[in-house]
């Protein structure tokens, strides 16, 4: 069974539930294609950017800094990979395929890293994976600058356990400004408990 916890993730663990046990995932896969940007110094920094912000650990940030040519970045994804493969030497690697996956999903809908803005649902979408609820809309408080009239639209996710945080785990978002950019109000990180 992969890891479930972002801690997890960024060092070379698994994300999210284990693969292939939850609904609502669509069968798309997005991959890097191509060289990197014209006037770019990194040549991984669209994938860093792009495609793997929040599971890359700061340790391979640092490396991936390093890498000088297309060739580098290349061996330096395929490593990236590997490393979180949980069948090491195989040819499929589920644990990308799961990641991709929920990607393309967050890409569809949800605001991720779209010129639009930034929803949060999307990153916890792709660390945890489908909710096994949505209480939505839940009833918001009075939007402080709004005075008494507007009310803030909320939407609350139930995972029913997440490795390493608990069971039952509630993930709060908030739109104040009715957007459609969900932010977060309860990080689920928050009550994580690493492993003694």
């Amino acid at each position: 069974m992969l890891l479930i916890c972002l801690w997890h993730a960024a060092t070379g663990g698994a994300i999210g539930r284990p693969l292939g046990e939850r609904p609502g995932e669509e069968n798309q896969k997005t991959e890097r294609q191509g060289s990197h940007p014209k006037g770019t110094t990194n040549p991984c920094e669209h994938w860093l950017a792009e495609e793997v912000p929040y599971i890359i650990s700061d340790e391979e940030k640092r490396w991936s800094a390093k890498l000088k040519t297309d060739q580098d970045c290349e061996r330096f994804i395929k490593d990236f990979w590997e490393r979180r493969n949980p069948d090491p030497g195989s040819p499929q690697n589920k644990f990308k395929e799961q990641y991709y996956k929920r990607v393309a999903y967050a890409k569809d809908h949800f605001h991720y890293l779209s010129a639009a803005g930034k929803d949060d649902r999307a990153r916890i979408y792709i660390l945890f994976g489908p909710p096994d609820r949505i209480e939505s809309p839940v009833v918001g408080a009075p939007k402080p600058s709004s005075g008494a009239g507007g009310l803030a639209v909320k939407e609350r996710w139930i995972y029913n356990e997440i490795e390493g945080i608990g069971e039952n785990v509630p993930v709060e978002f908030t739109d104040p400004d009715k957007s459609g950019e969900y932010r977060l109000v309860t990080d689920p990180m928050t009550l994580f408990r690493p492993a003694a």
